[in-house]
């Protein structure tokens, strides 16, 4: 999946979840979760909108950093940094450097 997509959604569920207009509307228009409230007792749906509206960007921002998921690849948490070290190192190493022997044996 995109990360910038899943970063936007992650903000989209910080902007329905931490605003109480918008919750409202939402709640409003899919209605109450029987188990929110029943578990959580009288305001329970709203409560889970606003952890939602907390946990959601900052698991995107995780996903957003974290180099994505790939189902072949699984995590790619460090592939990048991983990479970058590696091309640094063959670029270093495949320089001619002239070196001179101050200690003759």
């Amino acid at each position: 999946m995109n990360r910038w997509f899943v970063l936007l959604l992650g903000i989209g569920f910080m902007i329905v979840g931490l605003f109480p207009e918008i919750n409202l509307k939402i709640v409003r228009m899919l209605g109450k979760m029987d188990w929110a409230e029943q578990r959580l007792g009288t305001g329970g749906t709203f409560n889970v909108w606003k952890w939602i509206g907390i946990l959601a960007p900052i698991l995107a921002m995780i996903y957003f950093f974290s180099g994505g998921y790939s189902p072949t690849n699984g995590w790619n948490r460090n592939q990048d940094i991983k990479n970058s070290f590696q091309k640094s190192y063959e670029s270093y190493s495949t320089h001619k450097y002239i070196s001179y022997n101050l200690h003759e044996d």
